[in-house]
Formats: C-alpha cells, structure tokens, sequence
C-alpha cells in the first residue's frame, strides 16, 4: 500500500484552542505520521504521511472543527512529491 504525503495549512480559529493536540490525537488514532506546527500568520501546518483513505479521513475530521473552540475557515492542501521518514505524529513547537 503506498503512502501518500501531503501538506494542510488550516485557517481560522485554530490557535490558543487545543487544535494541535486534536490532531495529534486523530492522526495517532489513523496510523498517520507526520507533524503540526502553529504558523505566524495564526494558521497551523500540518504535514501527515499514511494512506489515502485515512489522509482523507483525517481531512474531514478537521473541516468539521476537532475541538469545540476551533472553527477552521480554509484547508488549503499541497501534495508533497518527496515523502518524509516519520516514525509517529508530533507537535513541533
């Protein structure tokens, strides 16, 4: 089964309201590598590693606000070409 590696920059109300550790927690449920970082624009990167399906699980989990303060206004989603070695999801601070 071949990974897929992709790049997600949500937008909204996704910072100061535990949005990284709910993506963290979904991506860790899936079986998704990767990592989720706060930008300083107020936007959060995410950049995950696993299957389609689940990568696409993972997408509608988020566009339905994982935490009860977010509210995600925009996903914008970039293919990676080179995929990464992650051995499990991180917060990168």
């Amino acid at each position: 089964m071949s990974k897929e590696c992709i790049t997600i920059i949500a937008q909204g109300k996704v910072q100061g309201v535990g949005f990284r550790v709910a993506i963290q927690n979904i991506a860790n449920s899936l079986g998704i590598t990767g990592n989720v970082q706060n930008l300083n624009d107020g936007s959060v990167k995410i950049t995950v590693q696993g299957n389609d399906k689940k990568i696409q699980k993972l997408l509608k989990l988020i566009k339905n606000n994982p935490t009860p303060f977010c509210k995600v206004t925009k996903l914008l989603i970039n293919s990676n070409e080179k995929s990464h070695h992650y051995s499990d999801f991180k917060i990168k601070i």
